[in-house]
């Protein structure tokens, strides 16, 4: 799930319009929804990725210290 795809799946001409920011939300979400019971956190002790999104996750995590958190 990232930023182009979801642009790309919620107007045929690539762009985004206010307007489609409900349809963007509940594809996104029923994306999440999908992707819960296999990336549940008892399923996997590590996470690898290659985006400027993970990217800023990891940054994030590192600055909240969540990485060690339960």
């Amino acid at each position: 799930m990232g930023c182009v795809n979801t642009t790309l799946r919620s107007s045929a001409t690539g762009g985004a319009r206010p307007h489609q920011l409900p349809q963007a939300q509940c594809g996104a979400a029923a994306e999440i929804e999908e992707a819960v019971s296999v990336f549940s956190r008892d399923r996997w002790h590590e996470a690898f990725g290659a985006s400027g999104t993970i990217g800023a996750a990891a940054e994030l995590i590192r600055q909240v210290d969540w990485a060690t958190a339960a």
